[in-house]
């Protein structure tokens, strides 16, 4: 600033000896005033864009701003200070600088096309497309607006029309390798990751540092963790102050469970780069999973034989060492059905690992029945319980799941005043399949004990599921189950129920503030009991789910659902329906 107003002096004290001279010899003068302005003005830009060009963005941003406010024309400045306000993500200022400079530079194609590229950031596609439209039809900067138009294409989800905007500039430009790498990452949003993967390797080839970021993603998509971690890792060894590669492996670290990991990277990634936004919105995500949290639902459900249940439960969980969650949970049941009144609570305690690609869950607790009804012979009123569980990745397209698990059988009155007991064993299989399909399968055989007579039930479902996107997704399945002997015990024992379904899911909505998702499906249950075949029917489901997320630590989400398809606690025949509304909160501290 001192330098700033020395160089002032110095204008005005040239100006005054120009006022004299001019007068000196008859020729009309500039007036003081306005030679202090133009030179002021003139100070004031240099001296950003020297903090435009050194990258002090901070003090670039208040000089841009101090030359707009003195002359609101300044066209250089409003270009430049709503490119800052697009880096630190303030958008809607961005766009309506970028409007005023595109009102005073209307033939000047690299403000619309930054213009467009904002609207798009900003999730305002038509706009932005129709900005990208109007420049190439102009034949200006026909690349960036060509580039630009099939990005935000790909963002609105309009991955096939990218991809063809994409692929028709390479063959045109076959040396373009930044619009390769756009069309293998487009590639890789459409599922299309052996394309993409081999577009990548083959830059990656050539030492291409964004060739290589996007063989590390492929692999974490891939559920690859382990290889993306490595891949990760040799670019930061190579780059170590790679802010989007620091940030990269962060990620990863993150989804294996190892938020610590991904902290200390996140902190490299700024101190290298303490703009990088990337960064700072993923640091508040991990720092969320490293504070401990406590969640609190209620969920109430009523069915068509009258059954009515409301469950609570309180549940704490702590990140621990080795990449280990610790928690417990109390959970509070209360039923009644035809003047039974019954109560379950149940303490849990468990403990969840991530090993590299695996998670591995194992709980252990007790409950404790109560009900009106007396039942002889009496049962037992102290259940324990516990369960295993274990889960990851074998290769590139198959993640598995086994587990075993002993629990009380609660879900109505009557199953709680009978105190049957579930012994089960499970395990489950995915396939990734080509265009974002995935083909998944479990089996489970459960063994009922402590009831009038102990049961065995069997039971098996496939499902083949397309996600053409990150938020909806159709799926067609079918699951069946069958009981050794029917049951006088409250459970729904058909000697073989069959469901075959068409599913849809849904969401809507960002990751922080307002979002919603739904699940629907409608399909056709066969049930054959012991004794006589009950026939098929129409059975129906729906859920809807509502919530705000207040940061990545706190939320509050509504729900509620519908289904017209057999649940395991009915007792009537084949006609049954129920709905249920729930309530979750958690916090993190």
């Amino acid at each position: 600033m001192k330098c700033a107003a020395a160089g002032i002096l110095v204008v005005l004290a040239g100006c005054a000896t120009a006022k004299r001279e001019s007068v000196a010899s008859g020729v009309a003068a500039t007036p003081v005033g306005h030679a202090t302005v133009v030179a002021t003005q003139e100070a004031v830009l240099a001296r950003a864009d020297s903090a435009w060009r050194a990258g002090s963005y901070p003090l670039a941003t208040v000089l841009y701003e101090t030359a707009i406010a003195n002359d609101a024309s300044t066209s250089v400045a409003l270009f430049r200070l709503a490119t800052l306000r697009s880096w630190d993500n303030r958008l809607d200022e961005s766009v309506r600088l970028f409007r005023r400079y595109v009102a005073l530079e209307p033939r000047d194609a690299d403000g619309s096309v930054a213009l467009a590229r904002v609207l798009a950031w900003s999730g305002k596609y038509s706009p932005a497309l129709a900005i990208y439209d109007s420049v190439i039809t102009r034949g200006k900067v026909v690349r960036e607006a060509v580039m630009g138009r099939a990005e935000t294409l790909a963002w609105s989800g309009r991955l096939d029309q990218a991809l063809t905007e994409y692929k028709r500039w390479i063959t045109d430009h076959p040396t373009d390798r930044e619009a390769s790498l756009e069309y293998a990452r487009a590639l890789s949003w459409n599922g299309q990751l052996d394309e993409s993967e081999r577009i990548y390797t083959s830059l990656a080839g050539t030492g291409d540092i964004g060739a290589q970021k996007g063989l590390a993603r492929i692999a974490a998509w891939r559920g690859e963790l382990r290889r993306s971690t490595r891949a990760w890792r040799q670019i930061v060894d190579f780059h170590p102050t790679d802010a989007e590669a620091l940030t990269g492996l962060a990620q990863v670290l993150s989804w294996q469970g190892r938020q610590s990991e991904a902290k200390t990277m996140l902190g490299r990634a700024l101190n290298a780069n303490p703009d990088y936004g990337d960064a700072r919105a993923l640091l508040r995500w991990v720092d969320a999973e490293l504070r401990p949290s406590v969640t609190i639902a209620s969920i109430g459900t009523n069915d068509s034989d009258h059954n009515k249940t409301t469950t609570s439960f309180l549940e704490y969980a702590k990140l621990a060492g080795w990449n280990t969650t610790l928690g417990s949970r109390y959970t509070n049941r209360r039923a009644s059905v035809a003047g039974i009144d019954a109560r379950a609570d149940a303490l849990d305690v468990f403990s969840l690992w991530h090993p590299g690609t695996w998670q591995l869950r194992a709980d252990a607790g007790v409950s404790r029945h109560w009900a009106t009804l007396v039942v002889s012979p009496a049962r037992p009123r102290t259940i324990s319980n516990a369960a295993l569980h274990a889960s990851g990745s074998l290769g590139r397209v198959l993640t598995v799941g086994a587990g075993a698990s002993r629990a009380p059988f609660d879900e109505t009155a009557l199953l709680i005043a009978n105190g049957i007991v579930s012994s089960e064993y499970s395990g489950e299989a995915e396939f990734a399949l080509p265009k974002r399909f995935a083909l998944a399968g479990e089996a489970s055989h459960a063994r009922l004990t402590r009831g009038v007579r102990d049961n065995s039930r069997n039971a098996f479902a496939s499902t083949l599921r397309w996600a053409p996107s990150r938020r909806w997704s159709l799926a067609v399945g079918a699951r069946q189950f069958g009981y050794d002997t029917t049951s006088s015990d409250g459970y729904f024992a058909p000697r073989k129920y069959v469901l075959t379904e068409a599913s849809g899911r849904g969401r809507v909505g960002q990751e922080l503030g307002w979002n919603a998702d739904a699940d629907v499906g409608i399909g056709r249950q066969r049930i054959k009991f012991f004794g006589f075949n009950a026939g098929s029917r129409l059975a129906e489901r729906f859920a809807l789910s509502a919530g705000y997320r207040f940061d990545p630590a706190r939320e509050i989400r509504l729900s509620g659902g519908y289904a017209n398809v057999a649940a395991p606690g009915q007792t009537g025949g084949s006609e049954y329906s129920s709905y249920s509304f729930a309530l979750r909160a958690r916090m993190g501290f």
